[in-house]
């Protein structure tokens, strides 16, 4: 590797993160959205599957709430649905 002056570096890192920023502006494409939908369903389904997650959710309920909501798993699912 090669080794650029400290400038040359400095702009280059410029121009990536204004092309990052600038990606921002542009809508999300339908197919990622749906990705990144189902993907957050799967990730919430995984982290309630073990009991000790089940378990420390129940209690930050009772604690927050002072009673236990139905099914957070379908609370949580149902909000990204909505997105």
């Amino acid at each position: 590797m090669i080794a650029l002056p400290v400038r040359l570096q400095a702009q280059n890192m410029l121009k990536v993160m204004c092309g990052e920023l600038e990606s921002l502006t542009d809508p999300v494409p339908r197919d990622a959205l749906e990705r990144a939908k189902h993907m957050s369903i799967s990730l919430i389904h995984n982290a309630l599957e073990s009991k000790s997650a089940s378990a420390e959710d129940m209690g930050r309920q009772f604690l927050t709430y002072g009673h236990r909501w139905g099914c957070l798993r379908s609370l949580c699912v149902g909000r990204v649905q909505g997105i």
